[in-house]
């Protein structure tokens, strides 16, 4: 693991996808737009998560109160150190690896971690909704089950939701955009595929 102390998405000058032949070009929209485009995952997930937290709170007979929301802002910075963590221990070499890379951008108000060798299309998905997985469905699902309400997991659960909104939409692109079977790779903001010879 290695750590992108400049600011912004680092580049990846080891893969040359034209020098090497048989890679494509995944089709994903403009880096300047990508946050803009991820706001459809978002609105499609994210009152989804708030209406089942909101029917556990009425059913659990819970009062969210001001305690309540003062965790909600507590666990957000944590959370996104978690979030990312997920995705680094989910790399091939549980984040080990040279190829795994930390950063963050403040021009894009993100942290990352990222993998600049190339892996399967499923390991690449697993990857990607790892965080949203365990961070948002797992704490709703435990909660449903036990018919219980409880602020952090619920707040967890949510700002979750709003931060994988990325990681879905790169979900969507990579099985609207590749065949099964593909192994991807990243140079920046572009991701590339090619299947196995």
């Amino acid at each position: 693991m290695r750590w992108h102390r400049e600011n912004g998405i680092p580049d990846n000058p080891d893969f040359e996808p034209a020098l090497e032949g048989g890679w494509t070009a995944l089709q994903e929209p403009a880096p300047e737009k990508l946050q803009l485009y991820a706001l459809v995952p978002m609105a499609l997930t994210l009152p989804l998560f708030a209406l089942a937290w909101l029917w556990l709170l009425h059913a659990s007979a819970r009062d969210f109160g001001a305690i309540g929301a003062l965790t909600g802002l507590l666990v957000v910075l944590p959370l996104v150190v978690v979030h990312e963590g997920i995705h680094l221990l989910l790399h091939p070499g549980q984040g080990r690896s040279s190829q795994s890379v930390l950063g963050g951008s403040s021009k894009h108000a993100i942290l990352y971690a990222l993998y600049f060798g190339e892996m399967s299309r499923a390991r690449y998905l697993v990857m990607l909704l790892g965080p949203f997985v365990v961070l948002s469905i797992l704490p709703l699902g435990i909660c449903a089950i036990a018919g219980k309400f409880h602020p952090l997991p619920a707040l967890t659960s949510l700002w979750n939701t709003l931060f994988a909104c990325g990681d879905l939409l790169g979900a969507w692109l990579i099985l609207r955009g590749s065949p099964p079977g593909a192994r991807l790779r990243n140079r920046g903001y572009h991701t590339w595929w090619r299947m196995p010879s």
